[in-house]
């Protein structure tokens, strides 16, 4: 949908407008819609995206691709991506919104708990409880994982 609704891309027909009357045009050529969404729409390629525009310091762009992500699943590391961004910027509330997304969105919940810790490093005096949290939160894991494979 959002490939139908988006932007027309190089070589893609345009429509014509109505014409003054109401009534419209003939247009030779149907417009054509494309059947398929555009390679960096697709998962793996979106991801890529964020990655790229996190690396490259272009913040804005990371958010805007890391909430299309987040509307078709919600993987840890663009969490994480998007929570650093957020508390870089002094959006506490939102920031914490987001880490505990990615603390219940699974994966590898030691190493979760590890970068929920980093970035609440970042809140300042509202991240102190939550870094405490995720230290005991982590170690508890960790040995929970150690036990676990002996």
């Amino acid at each position: 949908m959002t490939t139908a609704l988006g932007p027309p891309r190089p070589g893609d027909p345009v429509p014509l407008p109505a014409a003054a009357d109401g009534v419209p045009q003939d247009d030779p050529v149907p417009p054509r819609f494309p059947v398929v969404p555009a390679p960096s729409r697709q998962g793996t390629y979106v991801i890529e995206d964020f990655t790229r525009h996190l690396a490259a310091g272009r913040h804005d762009d990371a958010l805007r691709v890391g909430e299309e992500i987040l509307r078709r699943r919600q993987p840890v590391d663009v969490l994480v991506g998007m929570a650093e961004i957020r508390a870089g910027r002094g959006e506490a509330e939102e920031a914490c919104r987001l880490l505990s997304a990615a603390a219940i969105a699974g994966g590898d919940r030691a190493r979760v708990w590890t970068e929920i810790g980093r970035i609440a490093d970042l809140l300042g005096a509202r991240g102190r409880p939550v870094r405490q949290l995720a230290r005991r939160e982590s170690v508890r894991l960790r040995i929970g994982n150690q036990a676990a494979r002996c």
